[in-house]
Order: structure tokens, then C-alpha cells, then sequence
């Protein structure tokens, strides 16, 4: 039997149907989300579901590539801010610190973000997935390959679709010396478990100082020096590694024609990208285009010399002719909204390189990273 104050509350609020509450749930952030599993079981039950994370997963993405605002994770070798910038708020927003998981670690460095999953390395050896939004975290088991002493190792991580998993890929020599075979191993977050994969018989250097991969549409890749590569190439030098998730094999992917050196890859309106600049040139930004089952480089954005400054990477794609753009110049960090209709930019962040070094796209979400995936 109902007491007067429940029939009173009935009364003021009448209970929602459950479909309503669905909806309502699916929109708010990731953070009360987690606050609202405590309400009763049912709604722990509802929001630590497969399905409800995979939906709420796919809203937020939906939400990221069609309004103003981003979240962007700033990062140095010891701190890790959170940062939501909205394009119609003044300049300079205010980031937001937070508190890494594992105390007294010393240096780490952010490898990637995918589906509000951080993946950061300490040293060689450790390698973490770190849910900010959620608090939650896993230390991922020491890899096949620990212990090398080398600076040539490469990471990266990214989702699987094929058999909806997230997988963090580890590059490292197999021995010293000047033309050695890289090993690869990988690990799958459903298995909680490193596996190793096919070798890359080569030398290789990674440009990107880190060694961190770029993931796009169900791949990895890296901007590398390559030589001797086995994969019936002729033509060694600047070239893009890349490791393709379903099938688990390596290949390479050649390069615009006259690409320099100094060039960065990232993500532009989700595709692979690649970006050069500097005060002669200018900035091109390249990205590798799906043409009928042929992949080819398209020439997006030329801007004149003398308009901006090295190097820029982008990071978010906010809305059609506008990205997010992170640029250091000495000891300043800018983030930059660049207009490629108007050609101009945007000031939208400014701060020196001591507070932080490196600017990474992120998507709030419930995903675990201990194993409860999100299909999409």
C-alpha cells in the first residue's frame, strides 16, 4: 500500500514511461550517468548495459559532428586537462585538471583517444586505458617484448568493428642495430591478453617523435623512414606504415608526390590526413579519399605562406569548413579555429608549452576500459 507521501509524489511528478526515460537518459553526459547507476538496480542495470553504452556512445559522436563545441584533452609528460571549448563562447576557455589514476608514475605520454578511451603510456613498458569521464581504468599486462632498450618503439590504439573490440598495437626492434626487423605484438581488450603478430622486416624510424599511430576507419598508421621493407616495394624512404585491424597485416601507403619530411599526420572530417606547413610553402592538408575501393590523396586546403605557423595539427572537424587546429610555435600552444572558405583563423586558446605539450580530440562515454565494449 502506498503511504501519503508517495501517493503525494505520484501525484506531483507522475512516473514516466520508460521508453521517456530511455531518451532522457541517452542525452545527458557521461558523468550524472555514472552518479545515476546508485538510484535502484534497475537503472544499474540499464546503464551499465551493452546496448545502453553502444547508444549512448553512437548519440554522443552523432552530437560532436554537428554542433560548435568540442572536448579536447591537453596533455604534458605529468598532467592531463580537460577542456571544452565552445566556438561561441569567448576565447581562452578554461580547462579543467585531471587527477591520473596511478599516483607517482613519473612521465607518461597520451598514445590516443577512441570512444572516450585514453591510451597512455608510462616509460615502455606500461601501458594504461583511462576513462576520465567514468573514473575508471586498466593496466594492461606487461607486453611479450618488455624490456628492450631502444627509443624506436612505436604504439597505437584504436576500435575493431569487425568483432567489436578495442585493441592497443605495440611496435618495438627485435635487436640494436642499423637495418633490424621491427616486431609487432597487439592487445585486445576482450581477451585481456598481448598476441603477437606478423613481423615488419625493416629499419624504422618514426618522424612522429612519440611513435604514436594514427587511427582512421578501422586502421593505424605512422609517417616512417622505411628501408628494406618486405612488402615488394622498390622504392624505400618517407612512406606510411599501416596496420589494418580485421586482417591484422601491414602494408604500405604511399605519400602525395613531393610530400616533404616535415609533415604530421591526423584526422580531418574522419579520414586520414596529412599536414604540411611552414612560412614559405604555406599549409596543404591532405586526406587519403576512398575512391571506389581505391584509397587516393585529395588536396583539401593550400593557404599562402607567411599566414600561419609550424607545425599544426588537426583535431576536430567541427562542422563543414571549419577544423580545430593545434599549433606550437617555440613556446607557445595555440588552438586555432581555421574558416577554408574565408581562409582565415581563429584564435581560440593560447598558453606556453609548460603547462602542456600536445592536444588530443575526445568524446565523453561510458565505455569501459575494462572490457565492456560499445558496438557501432
Amino acid at each position: 500500500m502506498e503511504t501519503k507521501k508517495t501517493q503525494t509524489r505520484h501525484r506531483i511528478m507522475p512516473q514516466l514511461p520508460q521508453d521517456i526515460i530511455h531518451d532522457i537518459l541517452l542525452r545527458l553526459p557521461a558523468k550524472p550517468l555514472v552518479r545515476f547507476r546508485c538510484v535502484s538496480k534497475p537503472w544499474h542495470s540499464l546503464l551499465t548495459s551493452h546496448h545502453f553504452i553502444t547508444t549512448h556512445l553512437n548519440h554522443c559522436l552523432a552530437r560532436e559532428n554537428h554542433r560548435k563545441r568540442q572536448n579536447v584533452i591537453l596533455s604534458s609528460s605529468t598532467s592531463c586537462q580537460f577542456l571544452h571549448d565552445d566556438e561561441e563562447a569567448p576565447i581562452n576557455p578554461h580547462a579543467v585538471s585531471l587527477e591520473f589514476p596511478l599516483k607517482n608514475c613519473g612521465d607518461f605520454k597520451v598514445l590516443g583517444s577512441c570512444d572516450g578511451l585514453l591510451c597512455i603510456a608510462i616509460e615502455n613498458d606500461t601501458v594504461v586505458l583511462w576513462n576520465p569521464s567514468i573514473r575508471e581504468y586498466t593496466k594492461l599486462p606487461v607486453p611479450l617484448s618488455a624490456g628492450r632498450k631502444s627509443g624506436l618503439f612505436g604504439y597505437g590504439f584504436g576500435y575493431d568493428s569487425s568483432i567489436d573490440d578495442y585493441k592497443v598495437v605495440r611496435l618495438c626492434p627485435l635487436k640494436h642495430g642499423n637495418s633490424i626487423p621491427m616486431e609487432a605484438e597487439i592487445y585486445a581488450l576482450r581477451t585481456k591478453s598481448w598476441k603477437k603478430v606478423e613481423d615488419i622486416t625493416c629499419h624504422v624510424r618514426f618522424f612522429d617523435q612519440l611513435g604514436r599511430g594514427t587511427f582512421a576507419n578501422g586502421a593505424l598508421y605512422w609517417w616512417v623512414l622505411a628501408i628494406s621493407f618486405n612488402f615488394d616495394e622498390d622504392d624505400p624512404g618517407r612512406k606510411i606504415l599501416r596496420f589494418d585491424f580485421k586482417d591484422e597485416k601491414f602494408k604500405l601507403v604511399r605519400p602525395p608526390q613531393g610530400v616533404p619530411t616535415n609533415i604530421v599526420l591526423g584526422i580531418f572530417a574522419g579520414c586520414l590526413c596529412m599536414v604540411h606547413n611552414d612560412h614559405e610553402s604555406g599549409f596543404k592538408l591532405w586526406t587519403l579519399m576512398d575512391d571506389g575501393g581505391k584509397q587516393i590523396w585529395s588536396n583539401l586546403i593550400s593557404v599562402g605562406g607567411n599566414q600561419s605557423v609550424s607545425p599544426v595539427l588537426p583535431i576536430c572537424y567541427p562542422k563543414i569548413g571549419k577544423v580545430l587546429m593545434h599549433i606550437k610555435d617555440r613556446d607557445i600552444i595555440v588552438l586555432c579555429l581555421y574558416n577554408w572558405e574565408e581562409r582565415t583563423f581563429e584564435t581560440r586558446l593560447i598558453c606556453v608549452s609548460e603547462n602542456w605539450s600536445d592536444a588530443t580530440a575526445y568524446v565523453e562515454s561510458l565505455v569501459s576500459p575494462n572490457g565492456a565494449g560499445a558496438e557501432r
